[in-house]
């Protein structure tokens, strides 16, 4: 071969270099819809000696967490920005999660726990059938997507905008699925040996009390009341304010069953006998212990009394009852205002503000308490950077600090 012909390949060749280095960087500047681009989304934002999270696996998980919360997606839905405290607790709970995937899958093998062939299976599985989930979402989404090729381009589109590649979803897939599974057999090991005391068992309480109940707000207590009435929360709110007092109730429909209680009450018989007849149609505080009152605050009442409850009993003594009507107004199906009222007979009676004490819930948190404590050990040498990229993932997703 001639050198003149030779030197013209190994230009060629060059050239050939330099075009795809350039189409490479082009496609590595495009900004995905949230407007970051491949080097954005390749920083560390958590990072230990072993593993390390980029902001595009931080931000695609953080974007799921708002989508699966109701309480937050409304937030991003309509533009508005949550309080800093929350934004805060949002992005330290998903650089945790983020990180603790690999953590707890380390220290499953460190202890030497192994998963089932079975388990080993779903994992392997998992990046498959999450692609094939995705797919038939934007399917039944979508009623003029019909066929799977329609899906397949729309789910092209979607791990573009996301900034995400196919493989790297399907990865990231297979890491959640064996984190979930190494999560469930180390917990399940520091449970069945012990590994915590109980102090440190309720010191781990006393930290997530702090952590989520110490900014309080009128009307959250009687949300969770409510929910725990209804079996949906396993308990109530855990720090009851220190302007909060306690009431044991009978409630009525009318005010002749209430007026024939008053009499057998004044004529000498006992209030928790009473309380416990069928004509009370509170049937939860029959279940509570006879010393057990609801916690009841300024304009914050599961009751829906308007405060009404709790002003009267500002004016009671321990043990001493009193009774109140509480209308409300509905309108039925001809638009025509309907009012109701509810008759209660309430008693005062001692109660324990601030927080509360871990054994009342113990069998609920125990488990958990063991679980974060542990999170808190694997998380103990990790380190935080890029911190620039998670606050104004915050300003994209929910608007500007005002």
């Amino acid at each position: 071969m001639k050198k003149q012909t030779k030197k013209t390949i190994i230009i060629s060749a060059v050239g050939v270099i330099v075009i795809v280095a350039l189409i490479l960087l082009v496609a590595a500047l495009q900004k995905d819809v949230y407007g970051y681009n491949w080097f954005d989304r390749n920083k560390k934002v958590v990072e230990t000696e072993d593993h390390s999270v980029n902001f595009g696996d931080y931000k695609f998980q953080y974007i799921q967490y708002i989508n699966n919360n109701s309480e937050f997606s409304v937030f991003a839905q309509y533009g508005i920005r949550p309080p800093d405290e929350v934004l805060a607790r949002i992005r330290s709970d998903v650089l945790e999660n983020s990180m603790l995937q690999y953590l707890y899958a380390d220290k499953a093998k460190e202890l030497g726990l192994e998963l089932t062939a079975e388990q080993e299976t779903v994992i392997k599985n998992a990046g498959k059938q999450a692609v094939a989930a995705l797919k038939k979402e934007i399917l039944d989404a979508n009623a003029s997507i019909t066929t799977d090729a329609q899906a397949e381009a729309q789910l092209v589109d979607y791990f573009k905008n996301m900034g995400i590649s196919r493989s790297g979803y399907m990865k990231a897939q297979v890491r959640g699925a064996r984190a979930s599974y190494a999560s469930t057999a180390v917990l399940g090991y520091y449970e069945e040996n012990n590994i915590y005391s109980d102090a440190q068992i309720e010191q781990q309480y006393d930290k997530y009390v702090e952590k989520y109940f110490s900014s309080y707000t009128p009307g959250i207590y009687s949300q969770y009341e409510t929910a725990y009435q209804s079996g949906d929360n396993a308990y109530r709110y855990l720090n009851i304010p220190e302007d909060f007092l306690f009431v044991r109730v009978i409630k009525v429909s009318t005010e002749e069953d209430m007026n024939a209680l008053v009499g057998r009450l004044d004529s000498g018989e006992d209030f928790e006998t009473l309380l416990q007849e069928e004509i009370n149609q509170d049937a939860f505080i029959k279940t509570m212990d006879a010393e057990e009152g609801y916690a009841i605050g300024p304009q914050d009442s599961f009751m829906n009394d308007n405060d009404q409850i709790y002003n009267a009993a500002l004016e009671l003594e321990i043990g001493e009852y009193a009774t109140t009507v509480v209308t409300s107004k509905t309108t039925n199906d001809d638009d025509e205002e309907v009012e109701t009222n509810v008759y209660y007979i309430f008693k005062r009676v001692d109660g324990q503000t601030g927080k509360v004490p871990y054994e009342t819930y113990a069998d609920v948190f125990k488990s958990n308490m063991i679980f974060l404590r542990l999170n808190e050990e694997l998380l103990a040498g990790v380190q935080y950077s890029n911190e620039a990229l998670l606050t104004d993932l915050e300003n994209v997703l929910f608007g500007m600090p005002q």
